[in-house]
């Protein structure tokens, strides 16, 4: 369990907020939480494991809102190509191993 200061934790809060505007399609806020929970954290894998959460949560959320005007015929037409896309990118890290 890695302990912070309470900067530390207040740069965790606006970095978590940012990920919360990002999401709202504001262009700019995602390429600045990467570094900052990487300098906050100290490596990238735990940035990964603090970012991860996140995402997932404000995916969630945005799920949650969006639900009632989602038009399913349409994304039912996206499942072919990200289906190709997961195998590609699943080729590609396997091949980097």
């Amino acid at each position: 369990m890695i302990t912070l200061e309470r900067w530390q934790w207040l740069i965790a809060v606006i970095g978590a907020l940012s990920i919360g505007i990002a999401k709202t399609g504001v262009p700019g806020f995602g390429i600045f939480v990467v570094p900052v929970f990487a300098l906050l954290v100290g490596d990238a894998v735990g940035s990964a494991g603090w970012l991860l959460p996140l995402l997932i949560s404000a995916d969630l959320f945005a799920v949650a809102y969006h639900r009632r005007h989602a038009q399913i015929p349409r994304l039912l037409e996206l499942v072919p190509w990200v289906l190709i896309g997961m195998a590609v990118g699943g080729v590609v890290m396997a091949a980097d191993r």
